[in-house]
């Protein structure tokens, strides 16, 4: 299953990448995790992927908006 990310909608490349990352980390650690994966329709896997990956990018967003502020480069 592919899933499908707009790149535009994100304002930096290092905010795709860390979104990019941090969703990897929690399909690997979430989405995959759930024991009735094998029960679910498709439309249910890709809900909860979708789900995971708002999330995912929030999080990247919140750790550059922190960075940002302690002076880190982006």
């Amino acid at each position: 299953m592919g899933v499908k990310i707009n790149v535009e909608g994100f304002k930096t490349k290092t905010l795709f990448n860390t979104a990019s990352e941090l969703f990897i980390n929690k399909v690997r650690r979430c989405g995959e995790d759930y024991d009735h994966r094998g029960t679910c329709s498709n439309t249910e896997r890709k809900v909860h992927i979708r789900n995971l990956a708002r999330e995912a990018a929030e999080e990247a967003k919140i750790f550059i908006e922190e960075v940002s502020k302690e002076g880190g480069e982006q």
